[in-house]
């Protein structure tokens, strides 16, 4: 005959049981908490917050390609043009070939204490 290590015995059932039925009475108890603070739920929206919502809301796009293609040629057309950006204090915006001829041409500042 073999000498055996273990026991041969089942689960003990009612320890077991009692624990499963703490935990769904536990569970309960959590959902009649979140019941009784927060109400039974509701997927309808207010009237008053639909009829108060600003209606000038953005639209979706029925042409991406040809919107890209506007606003960067939008883009370009500032980038390759001289305007003001602020009339007032002298600021003006120059196209971004004048521009990198200019910074060529005068070289950029450099710092008194560089090393």
């Amino acid at each position: 005959m073999h000498s055996m290590d273990y026991e041969e015995r089942g689960l003990p059932l009612i320890p077991l049981f009692s624990w499963i039925l703490g935990l769904l009475a536990c569970l309960g108890g959590v959902l009649v908490f979140v019941y009784v603070v927060y109400g039974t739920p509701t997927m309808k929206p207010e009237p008053e917050l639909v009829l108060k919502r600003p209606m000038n809301q953005p639209v979706l796009q029925s042409n991406g390609y040809a919107d890209m293609k506007a606003f960067r040629l939008e883009q370009e057309a500032i980038l390759n043009s001289y305007g003001w950006v602020n009339q007032a204090q002298g600021i003006v915006r120059l196209p971004i070939a004048k521009a990198m001829e200019l910074v060529i041409s005068r070289g950029l500042p450099a710092r008194k204490n560089a090393p």
